[in-house]
């Protein structure tokens, strides 16, 4: 059934939409696979769950619950989507190249090798914009492979594209039924606060909020040309449903919002949010040394859905809230 009407997306949880019975997922700890939790809690046919449940890097584990989940059901009744992934922003890339890559590619590889196994055809992997090499101005989804990538993330990003070959590998080779859909920056609760993981707005968010009840001025340094693309994790969530059952095998969309936001906007919501005066940031322009644009290009996406984004702002707002409440 193909989805022409956003509103259907919204409500893509209903029992008739497709016809599987047993929808699984991993990377639940992430933002993304936290929002698909929330957004099917209600729903007996979603199964998530993480790295403390599966070790997707060993092959036969990933097998042994593989099938405990899909006892009792037929192969064709059951679905997979791939969310679980080693990443972080691009100083953990930078000091874990070989780490990031590897784990990347072994869980990807295990996750395809053991539906094959099981006869589990339907499956959604999450690549990442950051396959786009720099020297593609918009990223459209037949660049994916164009040109080399030289940023400090270019294991993750290898790695995430790697994942097209494999999904048209095991589509050929096995007669699987394998899609693709491509993420931008991912706002929204259980982000990575880490110092060395968080990515840009998830830093700030914890830096700012250490700031925020003392009366001293923030320094924020940035590059005025730097823009960023980043979407809401519940609208992630949404559109990964709607991908089960709409998406062509071996196809590709990029399903991130399209707005671009610049490094001044994503402080000034922070700031916003966390109850601070905006008179206490002082932005001190630089000149930085990574990517100065990565957009892509939603187009195919919205072509069928005319998809209505939560704005950045709303979603800085849910996960700073999420953030102050619980860390």
């Amino acid at each position: 059934m193909l989805i022409t009407n956003p509103a259907d997306i919204h409500s893509s949880l209903d029992v008739d939409l497709c016809e599987y019975k047993k929808i699984v997922f991993s990377g639940i700890n992430g933002p993304f696979g936290y929002a698909l939790s929330q957004l099917s809690a209600n729903d007996p046919r979603y199964v998530g769950f993480s790295s403390k449940d599966c070790d997707l890097r060993n092959e036969k584990e990933t097998l042994f619950f593989f099938e405990s989940l899909a006892a009792g059901y037929k192969p064709s009744e059951v679905a997979y989507i791939h969310l679980a992934a080693v990443s972080g922003g691009a100083k953990f890339s930078a000091n874990h190249p070989a780490t990031v890559f590897v784990e990347n590619m072994s869980m990807a590889q295990n996750s395809l090798k053991v539906a094959s196994k099981l006869g589990i055809k339907r499956v959604i992997m999450t690549l990442s914009t950051a396959c786009y090499s720099e020297s593609v101005k918009t990223g459209v989804e037949n660049s994916l492979h164009d040109g080399p990538i030289f940023s400090p993330d270019y294991s993750y990003a290898y790695a995430k594209r790697m994942q097209e070959i494999l999904m048209r590998a095991f589509n050929e080779e096995f007669s699987m039924n394998i899609s693709s859909v491509l993420v931008n920056g991912i706002i929204g609760p259980k982000m990575s606060f880490d110092k060395e993981r968080a990515i840009l707005p998830a830093a700030l968010i914890r830096d700012f909020s250490r700031e925020k009840n003392s009366q001293k001025n923030i320094d924020f340094h940035f590059d005025p040309k730097v823009k960023r693309q980043y979407t809401h994790s519940h609208d992630l969530a949404k559109i990964v449903l709607w991908s089960i059952c709409n998406l062509p095998i071996n196809d590709l969309f990029n399903i991130g919002s399209h707005f671009s936001i610049s490094m001044k906007e994503v402080a000034q919501s922070i700031i916003k949010h966390l109850g601070v005066d905006e008179k206490r940031l002082i932005l001190l322009p630089i000149k930085s040394q990574g990517r100065l644009t990565q957009e892509t290009c939603n187009s195919k996406f919205l072509e069928l859905t005319n998809y209505n984004y939560t704005s950045f702002d709303s979603g800085i707002k849910d996960t700073v809230n999420w953030y102050l409440e619980n860390t």
